[in-house]
């Protein structure tokens, strides 16, 4: 899979080949190794950086960070043990070239990394893959020259094919070295899909349950309330007929007083006309009470009496007026009162 985005080389310490120019040439090159060399890689990014022979802690960034490829040149990490630098007086050539490189920075120590030779047995490059980092171990491009670029290549290559390569094998179901490993991989993502799906199903099953049982609960509450009310009506309904034929016969008998004139309807309001009344206190004495209009508001149950005398007699005796409001009544005054 080649690479998604972009390939950045970095100067960092010292420009390649220690100057400005150079740089800018070369790190042409070395992006376009990287491109066609790296062709099994997944990543999206990869940056260069050109250390000068930097020691850095094993704490270092991108740990974990499988998006990013890191390649340090001439860079190392400090080891966990006792490796150290190694110097020739006497250079010796590198997968069958020759080249002035003296100086071998040391490994890491890790036995979580991987190693890249050459073809004479030297360690060039060290993997460390839970930072995606590829240390360089030598100063390839202190000068850079084609051969120099060579070496690089060769890294490059041997590093795609012992790293990348490997790991894009093992999904092929035709190339990999481990068929029921990568059976049993597949059948587990499938039955990890299946059971996220059936959780999902299982989870939207329990809430329609948990929705049905509360619609069943309204249903029923709504049920009663509708059996409630359907016996409200009916009561009301027989209550409104036996009322109609009741407010008639009332009516009658209302009317069919000797004491009644005649009895009126208006807007809700029933007006009551009366002949001459007599009315009696608590002491039994008597009053000429004279006509009277009584009205019954049907809507508040209001009773109001209005009275049509001004004086009247009662026992051969000059009394006050009786006005009558709101069904109270004004007691007789006495003799000397009235003078």
């Amino acid at each position: 899979m080649p690479i998604r985005n972009d390939i950045a080389v970095f100067s960092y310490r010292d420009f390649l080949g220690y100057d400005s120019e150079v740089h800018e040439e070369y790190k042409t090159h070395i992006a376009e190794i990287i491109r066609e060399k790296l062709i099994d890689i997944d990543v999206e990014n990869v940056e260069v950086y050109n250390m000068s022979g930097v020691k850095m802690h094993p704490d270092t960034n991108n740990r974990h960070n499988k998006k990013r490829l890191i390649i340090a040149l001439n860079a190392t990490v400090e080891p966990n043990s006792e490796s150290v630098d190694i110097f020739f007086d006497d250079p010796p050539k590198v997968n069958n070239i020759e080249v002035d490189i003296n100086t071998y920075l040391h490994i890491s120590g890790s036995d979580t990394t991987t190693l890249i030779y050459s073809s004479e047995g030297m360690v060039l490059a060290e993997w460390h893959e839970e930072k995606y980092l590829l240390c360089i171990l030598v100063d390839l491009f202190g000068l850079c020259n084609e051969r120099r670029l060579s070496i690089f290549q060769n890294i490059m290559e041997e590093f795609n094919n012992k790293i990348w390569r490997y790991r894009h094998l093992k999904f092929s179901w035709i190339h990999t070295p481990d068929k029921e490993k990568l059976t049993d991989k597949v059948l587990q993502q499938i039955k990890d899909q299946k059971n996220s799906y059936l959780r999902e199903l299982r989870r939207t099953a329990d809430n329609m349950k948990d929705r049905c049982e509360q619609l069943r609960r309204d249903l029923r509450l709504n049920h009663d309330t509708m059996l409630q009310k359907q016996r409200i009506i009916e009561t009301e309904t027989i209550h409104l007929e036996q009322s109609q034929n009741k407010l008639v016969e009332e009516l009658d008998i209302i009317v069919n007083h000797p004491k009644v004139k005649d009895l009126h309807i208006k807007e809700n309001i029933f007006h009551i006309f009366t002949e001459h009344l007599d009315i009696y206190d608590e002491n039994n004495q008597r009053y000429k009470g004279g006509e009277y209009e009584i009205t019954i508001d049907m809507s508040t149950s209001q009773v109001r009496f209005f009275g049509k005398n001004c004086r009247q007699w009662v026992s051969g005796r000059q009394t006050t007026p009786i006005p009558m409001l709101m069904g109270i009544m004004e007691y007789p005054v006495s003799a000397q009162q009235q003078k």
